[in-house]
């Protein structure tokens, strides 16, 4: 069995009043200006068991992730962790209790799987990650993120058969506005992802610093809008705890977002309730038609380098 890192951080006076703070605008959104949705994927996850993933347990013990889970429940931060289903497995009294703490469990895939499969496999693959982890947290899974983000037609197709309530698969670049949407039959609602995802960024070379005005930028771009829009940020823990000068930053950005009055952290099954009043119909098509162009162009790997320099993840 690893061992877990000792270190925690200490709380400032200022962050200690910010904890109780935030609790209190997390509870309700009903008079908030933006919703921030803090999602860490790839929770304790390592090559070892995992496919197509970067970081061994050889380099990084995976309970080394659960600084960043500390670092939310420090700052009083409520958070939506994508795990594939074998970490459940691997870890159930971890996954278990952070379910009955300020996270939400939601699945991401088996064994963090690229989906480009046949349908029939990929509608297989889904109701075998989500029953995996609901017979580990012996509550309801609600919400799917793709791994890699991988969605094509199949994928929509497999998702709308499923018992899927939300999902969070699609990049969305900062000019387009931020609000969940019915993307499928059955009500199912897609939460879009801010386009400055940490992997990517450092994957291109950010400095720590630089992401983190990425963030900042980002943050004010979206709450200046006065939209009530969904600010989703996509974190992987094994990237922050990497090298101390991230989590360092990712600390200073959270603590910036609970500095704000009327930001509401919530969890993503607690936004959907607000979904509707922020949504319209032309949008919904508008991301509808957008979220199939992804879907198809995802098929074709030369058409999707294409889209992510166009729509960029980053750009």
């Amino acid at each position: 069995m690893f061992v877990r890192p000792s270190h925690r951080y200490e709380l400032s006076p200022y962050t200690a009043m910010m904890k109780t703070k935030m609790l209190k605008i997390g509870a309700s959104g009903n008079s908030a200006r933006t919703f921030f949705l803090l999602t860490l994927d790839d929770l304790l996850l390592r090559k070892e068991w995992g496919e197509n993933i970067q970081v061994s347990a050889k380099e990084l013990d995976p309970e080394a992730d659960l600084e960043v889970v500390d670092l939310c429940s420090d700052l009083g931060l409520r958070a939506t962790l994508f795990i594939p289903a074998v970490v459940a497995g691997m870890f159930p009294e971890i996954i278990r209790g952070l379910s009955k703490k300020n996270f939400e469990i939601a699945a991401h895939g088996y064994r963090h799987e690229n989906l480009r499969m046949p349908f029939f496999k990929q509608r297989h693959l889904i109701a075998l990650s989500m029953n995996s982890i609901r017979g580990v947290v012996s509550e309801d899974v609600k919400g799917w993120r793709s791994p890699e983000l991988y969605v094509d037609n199949g994928t929509l197709r497999a998702i709308e058969q499923s018992k899927i309530q939300w999902c969070s698969n699609m990049v969305l670049p900062l000019s387009v506005r931020h609000f969940p949407f019915r993307s499928l039959g059955g009500g199912k609602v897609e939460i879009p992802i801010m386009s400055s995802i940490d992997y990517f960024m450092y994957r291109k070379g950010f400095t720590p610093y630089k992401v983190l005005g990425r963030w900042l930028k980002d943050l004010d771009v979206v709450y200046t809008r006065r939209s009530k829009e969904v600010f989703t940020l996509l974190v992987h823990p094994w990237i922050q705890v990497g090298r101390r000068e991230r989590i360092k930053v990712l600390k200073t950005f959270l603590e910036k977002v609970q500095s704000i009055d009327d930001i509401c952290c919530l969890r993503c099954s607690e936004v959907i309730e607000f979904s509707n009043s922020t949504d319209n119909a032309f949008y919904r098509t508008f991301l509808k038609t957008a979220t199939k162009i992804q879907a198809t162009a995802m098929k074709r790997q030369r058409i999707w380098r294409f889209f992510q320099r166009v729509f960029g993840y980053i750009a």
